[in-house]
Parts: C-alpha cells; sequence; structure tokens
C-alpha cells in the first residue's frame, strides 16, 4: 500500500498547486532561502486568518524540497477533509488540554526527524485578519520539548491591485532565547507591519513568486485596450 499512498500524495500535492494557481493572482515569499538552510527539523509558525492557509502552506513546500511537510489541523476540520492526511496533514482535538495531548505527541514524534517541515497555527483558530496575535503555548511547548526554535511566518492576503488576490508570505528568523507565547506573538506582528508597509509602499521586490504570476481581468482588459 505505500506505492499507493505515495501517489495519492502527489496527486493530491498537484492538485493543491492547481488550486492555489487558480485562486490567487500570485503567491510571494520573502526569506524562505534562509528557513531552508537551517539545521534540523522546522517549526513554521504561521497567522492564521484564511480558509486558504492550510492549502497554502502545503503548497509552499516547493521552496522546502529537502523537507518532509506536516501540518497541524484542528481534528474537526480534518474529519471533514480526511483525504488531506495524505500530504502530511494531522489531527490535534481542542475541546480540552486532555484531549489535546494525542495531537502533542504526534507533533513531537514528527519533530525528532529532521527533515520535518512542521506547520502550526500558533493562534489556534482562525481568526480576522487584523485581530491582534495571541499564540497560544501549544508551539513553546513542542520547541522546549524538543530544543527546537520557532519560526514566525506572516501571512496577508491583498486585492489592492488586482482582480485576484495577492498573498504575501514572509518567513522571519528562527525566535531566540526561551521560546514564550508572547514572543512569537510579538515576531508574527512584526511580520505582518512590515507586509503591510511594503504594500503601503508598493514595495515588492524582496518578494519572489512561487509560480509565474496569472493574468487578471484588469491586465487582459488593458491588453485589449493596447495599454
Amino acid at each position: 500500500m505505500d506505492w499507493l499512498h505515495q501517489r495519492a500524495r502527489i496527486g493530491l500535492h498537484a492538485l493543491i498547486r492547481r488550486s492555489v494557481r487558480r485562486a490567487f493572482h500570485s503567491v510571494l515569499v520573502a526569506g524562505a532561502e534562509e528557513t531552508s538552510q537551517q539545521p534540523g527539523p522546522l517549526l513554521l509558525c504561521p497567522n492564521h486568518s484564511n480558509w486558504w492557509d492550510g492549502f497554502l502552506c502545503l503548497h509552499l513546500m516547493a521552496l522546502l524540497p529537502e523537507r518532509r511537510i506536516a501540518l497541524m489541523q484542528e481534528q474537526q476540520h480534518l474529519d471533514r477533509y480526511a483525504f488531506f492526511r495524505y500530504a502530511g496533514v494531522f489531527g490535534i482535538d481542542l475541546e480540552t488540554t486532555r484531549s489535546a495531548v494525542g495531537g502533542l505527541r504526534t507533533a513531537l514524534d514528527l519533530l525528532d526527524r529532521p527533515e520535518t517541515a512542521l506547520w502550526m497555527f500558533p493562534q489556534g483558530e482562525l481568526l480576522p485578519a487584523r485581530a491582534p496575535i495571541v499564540a497560544q503555548p501549544g508551539v513553546s511547548y513542542l520547541a522546549a520539548k524538543r530544543e527546537i526554535s520557532p519560526v514566525p511566518v506572516g501571512i496577508r492576503y491583498d486585492w489592492t491591485a488586482e482582480s485576484r488576490p495577492t498573498v504575501l508570505v514572509r518567513f522571519g528568523s528562527p525566535l531566540e532565547g526561551e521560546p514564550r507565547p508572547e514572543k512569537l506573538s510579538a515576531a508574527i506582528e512584526n511580520l505582518l507591519a512590515g507586509i503591510d508597509e511594503d504594500l503601503a509602499a508598493a514595495d515588492l521586490q524582496a518578494y519572489q513568486p512561487i509560480d509565474p504570476p496569472r493574468v487578471s481581468i484588469n491586465e487582459r482588459w488593458d491588453r485589449w485596450n493596447g495599454r
């Protein structure tokens, strides 16, 4: 059955890539190269403001080709989309502290493997894009147990210039010292503020697209009119 699981994994990642490509004008990323060069397992911690975030994290693994993807998702959502298990997604039950133990144990096992890139949403729930970032203690627990420095990640969805949204992703530096939740919250907030400043200044030179941007409606209209 291993070959079947492998084919399912490849097929699912291809489906995710197509879906992201169709939904967005482009996915622009900064800081991924530095992150890819970090030794040992990665604990990647993005903010969570959009239904697409899980798809996006899986899509971003194209930038970390030597890593094996793992993504923690709330169990009730994974039960709805069980096929995501083939892409490296596993569940955590957040109903109570005791029920979350199983998911945390799975995460600890994965972080024992140096090739792992584990994505975990530290807020623990889907929240509006401008809500204050309040990291829950789960990331700090995993980081302390495995002596790993979490990597903060900021994600923004922007509709300013194109008919389709553009996704901007910025990877931060691994946290130094004790990985307290408030430090992780502040680091993600700083990344988001930096993205907002770049958007306001229309300065996206630091960002590179994962795939060539799609032609949007406004660009087609401009071409039609010879602009």
